[in-house]
């Protein structure tokens, strides 16, 4: 986004052209990743040739016609890569540096990380605590810099999920909906966005805490959010040195997980499965890189910014006035091919966009000519729309959108130029901070930085680094009632958690090194494991430190005792599946069976879903049990390994087992058969109404929306659209049990 008063230059400012500088950064190998190959080798620049570049050599194993696959290499080049041993020292050095120097020579900045789910993108531009990312560094070395006559900072945290903007920083939302608006001096902004005055690191940095935590406590199922939105975390600074104004912004992006992309697919007639429901903004990311790598703007062609708030948020950051970094996340593991392969391809046509940046620099009086014009234009709306005799018209309603969003750029304008509108923007900001305070007490969320380490707490963990260790819940009371009750000591609220799912009877001993806690499950049902072990109904346990709990289907934590180190993990691998697709799938349709209890309700159509491996029909004997709600959609076997139902034993589909999902009623008949893309766009809906329910918004079956868990002719067995081992098959319609071909 363009900074205010970034559009207008003086004669003496300075363009810069180049093109987006793209660096690619592999992640380490991961527990998760064990007995995998290492696909991706990283060659460096030729030091002999000029204009050399490091280049990915990715192995790609690609079949034949005849005879087994063979490994084909295909190379990469980019600006920079980055290996799984490269220290976020190293990345800032190369990428942040140049950020934080662009932006205070007058330079808008942007960097935005883009890769599956998984890859590191959080890990590049938040980070952990202990080894922070992007954002933190170049925040300090921003205030660091701050040495001249006038220097002033604020920062916004956005999120944008399933199209809708939402400020992580306003401790009380607004009712009407955020929206993008462009303006011809200011460029595109949001109105009415927290722009929160900061005038330290510190300061900054507990607005990033706060945003996270927020996000956090939004996560009603396991990582269903998160790897589903993007993230802005956006600096502006103006700073004055003798007499001039510079003014400039820096984006900071965490994208979605590019997955997304291909599991939404693209089904009979190219229409997209439940788009509705479905983040297609890294689509429309892509349809404009596309344009904008073939020169569309020089050609006169349209570029679709507007077709998604996420690429007309980025419409300056990729077409006008800013010098951007694109960080390309990519996995190591052979079984992540496919994704990788996806994702350089993507950056490759990022590398061919050209920008041309100036410096943003303004005389005082310039700025306070801006300023008059802002109030000028605020006056003649106003007088149009008192003279507008029909105030439900459309033409009002136009009206006072543009009025409202001309007032909060005033407002954003007038805290960077003017004394008093920044000394007003701080007072507010000082009542904004104690109701943010107020909020985290409210959900009785600690801090982890500078607590007294006297009570036993839980930390939430994740894989999502963007969201872990966010949440602190201190158990300093005789006993702790933990569930979705108003009145718990710690209540969580997400699926699967009941009322009061446990309570924790703490027992002080004559020191704090002697603090013996005991947990007892209350709620019938529900899921509660320690250290991946499922706590039966009325069970009581002793925990100690290090153990993980995971309530429901949405928090996961780890209990640390007073005087121990805490660790800042990702969630363990606790399976003995062998199968790492395989265990993942087995889970979320577990998720998938409790969300439809949730949504659907006792009375509703009682319906199931299993895995049904390597696509082999069920045996008759297993459809009444075998997959009941919450059974954990066990794995059926049958027929050959990689044979589908109705083909014949010649008709291998794969090399590999292809697992995809069934559905049966409440008798156990066979509903419908999905391949895992189908499966995963229909979770994705069933997580968004389950958001939507515990936000007491209007549930989709209210709306009279498409139930989620049916099935319409043609889309249960149909093209996956990512160019894997799905789209070998090729049916229109749900395979019926006992029937010898497709239907």
């Amino acid at each position: 986004m363009r900074s205010a008063g970034g559009s207008k230059q003086t004669a003496a400012a300075v363009s810069t052209t180049s093109t987006v500088t793209v660096s690619v950064r592999a992640r380490p190998f991961l527990p998760r990743d064990e007995g995998q190959r290492n696909v991706v080798r990283i060659l460096p620049a030729k030091e002999d040739e000029k204009d050399s570049n490091p280049t990915i050599v990715l192995d790609v194993l690609t079949p034949q016609l005849v005879g087994d696959p063979v490994l084909r290499p295909q190379l990469f080049a980019f600006d920079h890569c980055f290996d799984g041993q490269s220290p976020q020292q190293l990345v800032y050095d190369t990428i942040g540096q140049r950020i934080v120097d662009s932006a205070v020579n007058g330079y808008n900045a942007c960097v935005f990380a883009y890769g599956q789910t998984g890859s590191g993108k959080s890990y590049s531009i938040i980070g952990p605590e202990t080894d922070e990312g992007l954002i933190p560094r170049v925040s300090r070395e921003l205030f660091a810099k701050a040495d001249v006559e006038d220097f002033r900072v604020t920062v916004s945290f956005l999120e944008i999920y399933n199209e809708q903007l939402r400020d992580l920083l306003n401790p009380a939302p607004r009712k009407k909906p955020l929206y993008v608006h462009q303006h011809p001096k200011l460029g595109v902004y949001v109105p009415h966005l927290t722009e929160a005055p900061v005038t330290d690191h510190a300061e900054a940095m507990s607005r990033l805490d706060f945003g996270a935590k927020i996000r956090a406590t939004a996560q009603t199922c396991m990582n269903s959010q998160s790897s589903r939105s993007h993230s802005l975390f956006i600096v502006r600074m103006t700073r004055t040195a003798e007499k001039v104004i510079y003014s400039s912004s820096i984006n900071l992006i965490d994208l979605a997980g590019s997955e997304r992309v291909k599991k939404a697919g693209h089904h009979r007639g190219g229409r997209m499965l439940e788009s509705s429901a479905i983040n297609s903004s890294l689509s429309v990311l892509g349809l404009v890189i596309s344009k904008l790598a073939g020169e569309a703007i020089k050609k006169g062609q349209h570029v679709p910014f507007r077709q998604s708030k996420l690429t007309y948020l980025l419409q300056d950051a990729l077409s006008g006035n800013s010098k951007t970094w694109m960080i390309a996340n990519i996995s190591p593991a052979q079984t992540e091919t496919e994704e990788t392969l996806s994702t350089l391809r993507f950056a490759q046509s990022v590398k061919k966009v050209r920008l041309t940046a100036s410096v943003n620099q303004q005389d005082e009086t310039e700025a306070d000519m801006m300023l008059q014009t802002f109030r000028t234009e605020i006056e003649d709306l106003r007088q149009e729309l008192h003279s507008n005799h029909n105030p439900s018209s459309p033409k009002a309603g136009r009206l006072r959108r543009e009025l409202e969003a001309i007032e909060s750029a005033t407002a954003m304008v007038s805290s960077k130029y003017d004394r008093r509108g920044w000394d007003d923007a701080r007072r507010r900001e000082k009542e904004q901070e104690l109701m943010r305070q107020e909020v985290l007490a409210n959900l009785k969320v600690g801090h982890i930085k500078g607590l007294a380490c006297d009570h036993p707490y839980i930390l939430n963990i994740s894989d999502d680094v963007a969201v872990t260790g966010r949440l602190l819940y201190t158990i300093d009371q005789p006993i702790t009632h933990v569930g979705s009750a108003a009145n718990n000591q710690i209540r969580l609220l997400g699926l699967g958690i009941g009322g009061v799912m446990c309570t924790i009877k703490r027992d002080d001993g004559a020191n704090k090194q002697e603090i013996k806690l005991h947990l007892q499950k209350k709620e019938k049902g529900g899921r509660l494991m320690i250290n991946g072990r499922e706590v039966a109904d009325g069970t009581v346990t002793e925990l100690q430190h290090g153990d993980r709990l995971v309530i429901g289907r949405a928090f996961s934590f780890r209990l640390i005792m007073p005087g121990m180190p805490t660790t800042e993990e990702s969630i363990a691998e606790t399976s003995s599946v062998e199968d790492p697709e395989l265990r993942k799938l087995q889970d979320d349709v577990d998720e998938s069976n409790e969300l439809i209890r949730e949504l659907l309700g006792e009375t509703g159509p009682q319906l199931s879903v299993g895995v049904l491996s390597n696509c082999s029909p069920p045996a008759t004997s297993s459809h009444a049990n075998g997959d009941s709600a919450g059974s954990g959609g066990a794995t059926q076997q049958g027929q050959e390994p990689g044979q589908s139902p109705g083909f014949s034993s010649q008709s291998q589909l794969s090399n590999s087992p292809v697992h995809v999902v069934q559905q049966r009623d409440e008798s156990g008949s066979l509903v419908a058969v999905w391949l895992q893309s189908a499966f995963y766009c229909r979770l994705d809906i069933m997580r968004d109404l389950y958001q939507q329910h515990l936000e007491n918004l209007r549930s989709a079956t209210e709306d009279g929306a498409t139930n989620p868990t049916s099935t319409t002719e043609g889309e249960a067995w149909t093209e996956g659209g990512g160019g894997g081992k799905e789209d070998t098959l090729q049916a229109t319609q749900v395979w019926e049990p006992g029937s010898t071909n497709i239907m």
